[in-house]
């Protein structure tokens, strides 16, 4: 079957709402979260829609300052999981549309 092409915006609108759900730091490294979101979704419209949208939410993402937190594209995916690592924090995958998922919930009574 044919995937169907992701809306402009539809990656960042996910990664936004998990960080906003999953992230312990609740200041966001200092940042209003909600003006983040506003202001990478601007970029991206003012990108058009040629624009680099993983590499805009990997940009939002690194405004956290935190080396635990980072966006991986699906070739960077896959080549993690020949190591079978286990972290404390959220794992973000593609499914079949190649939407960016939850993979695994932080584990109960870990330090996320």
């Amino acid at each position: 079957s044919e995937s169907t092409p992701l809306m402009q915006g539809a990656v960042l609108d996910e990664v936004w709402k998990l960080v906003d759900k999953y992230y312990i730091d609740r200041s966001y490294n200092g940042q209003d979260w909600e003006k983040v979101k506003n202001n990478y979704q601007d970029k991206l419209t003012k990108k058009g829609p040629n624009a680099d949208e993983m590499k805009i939410v990997k940009e939002m993402v690194q405004t956290l300052n935190d080396k635990y937190s980072r966006l991986l594209d699906v070739q960077q995916y896959a080549a993690i999981q020949k190591y079978d690592l286990i972290g404390v924090g959220v794992t973000l995958m593609p499914n079949a549309q190649q939407q960016i998922i939850v993979g695994a919930p932080p584990i109960a009574g870990s330090a996320a």
